[in-house]
């Protein structure tokens, strides 16, 4: 999946951005994850991150890298989150989450 992922990501893949409220967070694989945001819409959009997924929390002005794994935790869930992610073979795969925290 990382080979794809690469070969994809640097045949000029078009990164797009997305903001909602994380919604939920779980393992579907070995470092990998599914994270489910759903927006003021009440849209529901589904992304894969992996081990090499810029993950992050924002607080104001200031932030820091956090672990991807850890988004599963209760003090992220319902907090406003943005996600930049690619499509690579119809599926979404996340490049940066970063969680808002005020």
């Amino acid at each position: 999946m990382g080979a794809a992922f690469a070969s994809v990501a640097g045949a000029g893949a078009t990164t797009k951005t997305s903001r909602g409220t994380l919604h939920s967070f779980k393992s579907i694989a070995p470092n990998t994850w599914q994270l489910k945001t759903i927006n003021r819409a009440k849209v529901k959009r589904y992304y894969r991150v992996h081990g090499e997924t810029d993950c992050g929390v924002v607080r104001g002005q200031s932030g820091d890298q956090i672990p991807c794994k850890t988004l599963g935790k209760s003090k992220y869930a319902k907090k406003p989150v943005r996600v930049m992610w690619e499509t690579i073979e119809g599926k979404k795969y996340a490049t940066q989450v970063a969680v808002t925290i005020r």
